[in-house]
Protein backbone atom coordinates (compact mmCIF):
# COMPACT_ATOMS: atom_id res chain seq x y z
CA UNK A 1 0.00 0.00 0.00
CA UNK A 2 2.66 2.77 1.02
CA UNK A 3 4.44 2.02 -2.75
CA UNK A 4 0.90 2.67 -4.31
CA UNK A 5 0.69 6.23 -1.94
CA UNK A 6 3.90 6.95 -2.97
CA UNK A 7 3.28 6.70 -6.63
CA UNK A 8 -0.15 8.54 -6.00
CA UNK A 9 2.03 11.35 -4.35
CA UNK A 10 4.33 11.65 -7.62
CA UNK A 11 1.02 11.47 -9.60
CA UNK A 12 -0.52 13.98 -8.02
CA UNK A 13 2.35 16.46 -8.18
CA UNK A 14 3.19 16.15 -11.61
CA UNK A 15 -0.36 16.30 -12.33
CA UNK A 16 -0.62 19.73 -10.49
CA UNK A 17 2.38 20.90 -12.09
CA UNK A 18 1.55 20.10 -15.85
CA UNK A 19 -0.78 22.91 -16.30
CA UNK A 20 0.87 25.62 -14.10
CA UNK A 21 3.72 25.07 -16.78
CA UNK A 22 1.44 25.98 -19.44
CA UNK A 23 0.44 29.18 -17.51
CA UNK A 24 4.10 29.84 -17.11
CA UNK A 25 4.84 29.67 -20.82
CA UNK A 26 1.88 32.08 -21.28
CA UNK A 27 2.44 34.80 -19.43
CA UNK A 28 6.11 35.07 -18.99
CA UNK A 29 8.61 35.00 -15.38
CA UNK A 30 7.54 38.44 -14.52
CA UNK A 31 3.83 37.85 -14.11
CA UNK A 32 4.03 34.58 -13.24
CA UNK A 33 6.22 35.43 -10.12
CA UNK A 34 3.73 38.39 -9.49
CA UNK A 35 0.56 38.19 -7.52
CA UNK A 36 -1.53 36.10 -10.66
CA UNK A 37 -4.55 38.52 -10.22
CA UNK A 38 -4.60 39.06 -14.04
CA UNK A 39 -3.70 35.22 -15.32
CA UNK A 40 -5.38 34.82 -18.70
CA UNK A 41 -7.71 31.48 -18.68
CA UNK A 42 -6.30 28.77 -20.25
CA UNK A 43 -7.51 27.27 -23.47
CA UNK A 44 -7.70 23.36 -25.02
CA UNK A 45 -5.67 20.99 -23.56
CA UNK A 46 -3.91 22.77 -21.20
CA UNK A 47 -7.32 23.82 -19.86
CA UNK A 48 -8.44 19.94 -20.19
CA UNK A 49 -5.21 19.49 -17.84
CA UNK A 50 -6.55 21.60 -15.30
CA UNK A 51 -9.78 20.81 -14.90
CA UNK A 52 -8.46 17.38 -14.79
CA UNK A 53 -6.25 18.26 -12.01
CA UNK A 54 -9.16 19.89 -10.24
CA UNK A 55 -10.89 16.35 -10.43
CA UNK A 56 -7.94 14.48 -8.96
CA UNK A 57 -7.82 17.40 -6.49
CA UNK A 58 -11.33 15.80 -5.19
CA UNK A 59 -10.49 12.73 -5.60
CA UNK A 60 -6.72 12.44 -4.24
CA UNK A 61 -8.06 13.25 -0.45
CA UNK A 62 -10.18 10.48 0.05
CA UNK A 63 -7.47 8.16 -1.47
CA UNK A 64 -4.88 9.43 0.57
CA UNK A 65 -6.96 9.02 3.59
CA UNK A 66 -8.30 5.40 2.79
CA UNK A 67 -4.50 4.56 2.56
CA UNK A 68 -3.31 6.26 5.53
CA UNK A 69 -6.11 4.24 7.41
CA UNK A 70 -5.34 1.27 6.11
CA UNK A 71 -2.02 1.74 6.62
CA UNK A 72 -2.27 2.24 10.36
CA UNK A 73 -4.66 -0.30 11.14
CA UNK A 74 -2.62 -3.06 9.80
CA UNK A 75 -4.78 -3.49 6.30
CA UNK A 76 -1.85 -2.56 4.17
CA UNK A 77 -0.98 -5.73 2.56
CA UNK A 78 -4.87 -6.24 2.43
CA UNK A 79 -4.91 -8.09 -1.26
CA UNK A 80 -8.56 -6.12 -1.69
CA UNK A 81 -7.03 -2.89 -0.73
CA UNK A 82 -4.02 -2.92 -2.39
CA UNK A 83 -5.95 -4.15 -5.41
CA UNK A 84 -7.82 -1.10 -4.81
CA UNK A 85 -5.30 1.12 -4.60
CA UNK A 86 -3.61 0.28 -8.05
CA UNK A 87 -6.57 0.56 -9.83
CA UNK A 88 -7.41 4.13 -8.49
CA UNK A 89 -3.68 5.04 -9.09
CA UNK A 90 -3.86 3.28 -12.60
CA UNK A 91 -6.80 4.96 -13.66
CA UNK A 92 -6.24 7.69 -12.51
CA UNK A 93 -2.95 7.67 -14.13
CA UNK A 94 -5.39 7.14 -17.73
CA UNK A 95 -7.45 9.68 -16.84
CA UNK A 96 -4.99 12.32 -17.67
CA UNK A 97 -4.17 11.96 -21.42
CA UNK A 98 -8.31 10.72 -22.05
CA UNK A 99 -9.59 14.37 -20.34
CA UNK A 100 -6.65 16.25 -22.58
CA UNK A 101 -7.25 14.52 -25.39
CA UNK A 102 -11.19 14.47 -24.49
CA UNK A 103 -12.14 11.06 -25.30
CA UNK A 104 -15.24 10.97 -23.38
CA UNK A 105 -16.98 7.75 -22.65
CA UNK A 106 -13.42 6.09 -22.15
CA UNK A 107 -12.55 9.06 -19.55
CA UNK A 108 -16.02 8.23 -17.94
CA UNK A 109 -14.73 4.82 -17.33
CA UNK A 110 -11.28 5.39 -16.12
CA UNK A 111 -13.23 7.63 -13.31
CA UNK A 112 -15.35 5.42 -12.67
CA UNK A 113 -12.79 2.80 -12.14
CA UNK A 114 -10.93 5.20 -10.07
CA UNK A 115 -13.98 5.30 -8.01
CA UNK A 116 -13.90 1.50 -8.03
CA UNK A 117 -10.61 1.73 -6.26
CA UNK A 118 -11.31 3.57 -3.59
CA UNK A 119 -14.30 1.24 -2.79
CA UNK A 120 -12.36 -1.83 -2.59
CA UNK A 121 -9.69 0.09 -0.54
CA UNK A 122 -12.76 1.18 1.64
CA UNK A 123 -14.27 -2.58 2.27
CA UNK A 124 -11.72 -4.42 4.06
CA UNK A 125 -11.74 -1.14 6.83
CA UNK A 126 -15.27 -1.81 7.28
CA UNK A 127 -14.12 -4.44 9.29
CA UNK A 128 -12.83 -1.48 12.12
CA UNK A 129 -16.55 0.05 12.28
Amino acid sequence: MLFWLLVAIVVYYAQVFTPAIFKFLSVGVGSYLGSRDDMPALTGIPARLERATDNMKENFPVFATLAVVALTFGFGDNPQAVLGAQIFVIARLLYIPLYAFAIPLIRSGAAVAGWVGLILMAMPLLTLI
